[in-house]
């Protein structure tokens, strides 16, 4: 198995989370998203995920029911074989995570570490100094 990084992006604003992940278990995908909850600058109201069960299971339906931060969360999920579901997320994969991690596959405690302290530097440089153009506005 291999470090995995799941991309959040707020629509709105265009913040984006990265965050490293061991692999899929859910144990790590609940953590992604605690992190997200416990740092976005903006209420989340609404997580939409890719289809794959490590989205889309009973723990991560408990979790958003159990109102994290005292407000229910909205899970929703993609349509099957409609690519562009997560275009807000899809071209922060190629912006953010591709063009500086690249396309090796990290599978140590080593390179999950070094994942973890280049996400740390890059997020806010990132959300703070780096433009973003909207998808919304057309």
């Amino acid at each position: 198995m291999f470090c995995l990084t799941p991309t959040a992006t707020d629509v709105a604003s265009g913040w984006t989370f990265l965050f490293p992940l061991r692999n899929k278990a859910h144990q790590w995908v609940i953590s992604w998203l605690q992190f997200i909850l416990d740092h976005s600058p903006f209420p989340v109201s609404e997580i939409h995920s890719d289809n794959g069960s490590e989205f889309i299971n009973r723990d991560n339906v408990n979790l958003a029911k159990t109102a994290w931060n005292h407000v229910n969360v909205l899970l929703t999920r993609s349509r099957a074989h409609h690519s562009n579901d997560n275009c807000f997320t899809e071209q922060k994969n190629n912006a953010f995570v591709r063009n500086y991690v690249g396309f090796a596959r990290y599978d140590t405690d080593k390179g999950y570490n070094v994942l973890g302290r280049i996400y740390a530097y890059r997020c806010p440089l990132l959300n703070f100094f780096v433009p973003n153009k909207n998808c919304l506005a057309n």
